[in-house]
C-alpha cells in the first residue's frame, strides 16, 4: 500500500523523487487515481528498487537500519548498510521495518511479522497485511476482508472492509463493498461516511478527496469540505502546500485556503520538502523553487530529486549523480550512475557497477 523510495538511475527510463508515503491502490472504479499514481511513479518512484549489483537480485529502501534484499533463489532477508546479512533470506516477500516490525510472507503465501532479530513475533496467518503505522497494522483474512491488529496480534478493528490504508494522523482510509471511500478512527468508528470516489490519507489535517465527477478537493477530519472539489488531479499537503494540476496541463500549488499561491507553470514538480520543491521546466531542466514560487536553485540539472536530510541528488550532463545542499552547492561530486535520497544519514549509490551506501560526506560505509 505504501510507496516510499527515492532512487534515481541514469540508465533507467524512470527517475524517482520522494513521493507521498500514503498514496494507495483503489478499486477499478477508482482507476483515475491509479492513473495519476502511475504518472507520479514514472517520475517519483515506488517502494521497490532494483539492486543493480550481482550479489542481490532485488532490494528495497532502508528503514530502521535494515534493508530488505532478495537473493537469486527469490527469497527475502535483510542486510545492514555495510552489506552484512542480518536476517537470512528465507521469506517469499518482506517489507521494510516500521515501528520495530516487518511484514513477511511465508512459502504458503501467508503474512506475519518479525522483529529485527528475525524472530517471528506474529505467526504468518493472514492472507495479506500492511506494515505497522501508529501502533496498528491492516490485515486481511482468508475471505478478503480487512481489519486492524495491535502489536500483540489482537484484532482491534474487525474484518469488514474491502480495502484499507494504514493509519495516518489517527484516521485510516477505508473502502466499502461499493468501492466508496471513508475514514475510521482507532476504535473502528466510521467518522467520515464512505461516499468519495477517491482519496488520499490525511496529511497536515486535510485529506484529498475526489467526488462523483472525479474532481479533487480537500476535507477536514470532521468530513467537512474545506476546499471545494475542482481539480482533475491533486496531491496531499506537505509543508503547508499541495500541488494541483490545472490550466493547460501544468502544475501549480495551493495553500490550505485553496488559493493558488504558485501559478500553474510546471511540466513536472514534486511536493515541498524542507522548504523547497523540485521542478522541471519547459527546457527539460530541473531545479528548485521556494514556497513563494521563486527559484532557489536554478533549473540546470538533467534530473534532480527532492531534498531529504539537507541534501538532494542531482544528475549532470555526463549522466552522473552527485549531491547538492540547500544553497545549490555541489557537496558530493557527480560520480555515480544511480543515487538515492538520504535516509537515516545514508544514501545508496552505484559506481563502476558496485552498489553501496555513503554518508553525508560521501564516504563509503564500511
Amino acid at each position: 500500500m505504501k510507496t516510499e523510495t527515492n532512487k534515481t538511475d541514469s540508465n533507467s527510463t524512470s527517475h524517482y523523487i520522494i513521493h507521498d508515503k500514503k498514496a494507495l491502490g483503489l478499486y477499478m472504479r477508482t482507476i483515475n487515481i491509479l492513473v495519476m499514481f502511475a504518472f507520479f511513479c514514472l517520475f517519483f518512484g515506488c517502494q521497490k528498487v532494483q539492486n543493480n549489483s550481482d550479489e542481490w537480485a532485488f532490494r528495497k529502501s532502508i528503514s530502521e537500519g535494515l534493508i530488505p534484499i532478495k537473493d537469486n533463489r527469490g527469497l527475502w532477508g535483510y542486510i545492514d548498510t555495510k552489506g552484512d546479512v542480518i536476517i537470512s533470506c528465507q521469506w517469499s516477500d518482506a517489507s521494510c521495518f516500521s515501528e520495530g516490525f516487518a511484514k513477511v510472507r511465508d512459502e504458503n503465501g501467508m503474512c506475519g511479522y518479525i522483529d529485527k532479530n528475525g524472530e517471528i513475533i506474529l505467526p504468518c496467518s493472514w492472507k495479506d497485511s500492511d506494515v505497522f503505522s501508529e501502533d496498528l497494522a491492516a490485515v486481511c483474512d482468508i475471505d478478503g476482508k480487512w481489519g486492524f491488529i495491535d502489536k500483540t496480534g489482537t484484532i482491534v478493528i474487525p474484518y469488514q472492509w474491502a480495502m484499507v490504508n494504514g493509519f495516518s494522523e489517527d484516521m485510516a482510509l477505508v473502502i466499502d463493498e461499493k468501492g466508496k471511500i471513508g475514514f475510521i478512527d482507532k476504535t473502528g468508528k466510521l467518522i467520515i461516511p464512505c461516499k468519495w470516489n477517491n482519496a488520499f490519507s490525511f496529511s497536515e489535517g486535510l485529506a484529498m478527496v475526489a467526488d462523483n465527477n472525479d474532481k479533487c478537493g480537500y476535507i477536514n477530519k470532521q468530513g467537512e469540505i474545506v476546499i471545494p472539489c475542482q481539480w482533475g488531479l491533486a496531491e496531499s499537503f506537505s509543508d503547508d502546500l499541495a500541488r494541483i494540476w490545472g490550466e493547460h496541463g501544468y502544475w501549480g500549488y495551493i495553500d490550505k485556503t485553496g488559493n493558488v499561491v504558485i501559478p500553474y507553470q510546471w511540466v513536472i514538480c514534486d511536493s515541498f520538502h524542507e522548504g523547497m520543491a523540485v521542478v522541471k521546466n519547459n527546457g527539460e531542466s530541473w531545479g528548485f523553487i521556494d514556497k513563494k514560487g521563486n527559484y532557489k536553485i536554478p533549473c540546470k540539472w538533467k534530473h534532480a530529486s527532492g531534498f531529504s536530510e539537507g541534501l538532494a541528488a542531482v544528475l549532470d550532463d555526463n549522466d552522473k549523480y552527485g549531491y547538492i545542499n540547500s544553497n545549490g552547492d555541489l557537496v558530493i561530486s557527480c560520480q555515480y550512475t544511480s543515487a538515492s535520497s538520504f535516509t537515516e544519514g545514508v544514501a545508496e549509490v552505484k559506481e563502476n557497477g558496485a552498489v553501496f551506501y555513503i554518508d553525508k560526506n560521501g564516504n563509503k560505509i564500511k
